[in-house]
């Protein structure tokens, strides 16, 4: 059992595409306190379909294209009918932005025929070792200053997905910069970093997402338009 705290993500003990627990999303629990528990029991190995791997890639590339061009947005895209895509420049600078530009995600997918919806934001990572445990943390790459290699820290694209049908999954593309900031995005040979949320996780990207769509039982709380 890993031990997590409310800035942590436990770390899946099998690569592959990992499900969310569901106590991750319940809005009803109390308010967390400095650590929780990650039962991996609860962490459920699944693969995703084909167009959920499509549409990881084509939001990873959304935001890679952005990042180029010197911003770091938070990128939505949302298909259905019809689909639509969103993104937010100040996501990662104002939390007050970022809570209602999630919020408006989950608005725009309750009016529409949705299939599947994806949130990717740019993020540091950092392994750690909690209680004899490895665990990945995450960080806006506008605080806590530069990158720690020597720490293990890496730029990465956090990416959240919601699929009507196979339910959540989660990971992260990392990418590096040059001393000059030039993003490098082939810097890695592909491999996966996939990772569970705990539960009663505190914030981070996607929860207020996942708060307002899903109720306690990974369920919509608005039926399909």
């Amino acid at each position: 059992m890993a031990v997590c705290d409310g800035t942590t993500l436990c770390r899946a003990e099998r690569p592959g595409a990992i499900r969310l627990v569901c106590e991750a999303i319940r809005d009803a629990l109390p308010a967390p306190g400095p650590a929780f528990r990650c039962d991996p029991a609860l962490v459920e190995d699944i693969a995703m379909n084909f167009e959920s791997h499509v549409l990881v890639d084509m939001v990873v590339k959304q935001v890679q294209d952005a990042i180029q061009k010197g911003d770091q947005p938070a990128i939505a895209i949302l298909e259905g009918e019809p689909s639509h895509t969103l993104s937010n420049s100040a996501y990662l600078r104002d939390p007050t932005r970022a809570a209602e530009f999630e919020r408006q995600v989950a608005e725009e997918a309750n009016c529409i025929d949705l299939e599947r919806l994806i949130l990717a934001v740019p993020q540091i990572s950092r392994p750690v070792v909690i209680d004899g445990d490895d665990v990945v943390r995450l960080r806006s790459p506008y605080t806590g200053g530069p990158v720690l290699e020597d720490d293990g820290e890496m730029h990465v694209i956090l990416w959240v997905l919601y699929d009507e049908e196979e339910g959540l999954d989660s990971g992260m593309v990392p990418f590096r910069r040059k001393r000059d900031c030039t993003p490098v995005f082939d810097a890695f040979d592909g491999s996966d970093y996939i990772f569970s949320i705990p539960l009663n996780f505190g914030g981070g990207p996607g929860l207020i997402l996942l708060r307002e769509l899903l109720d306690e039982n990974l369920q919509r709380r608005r039926t399909r338009p």
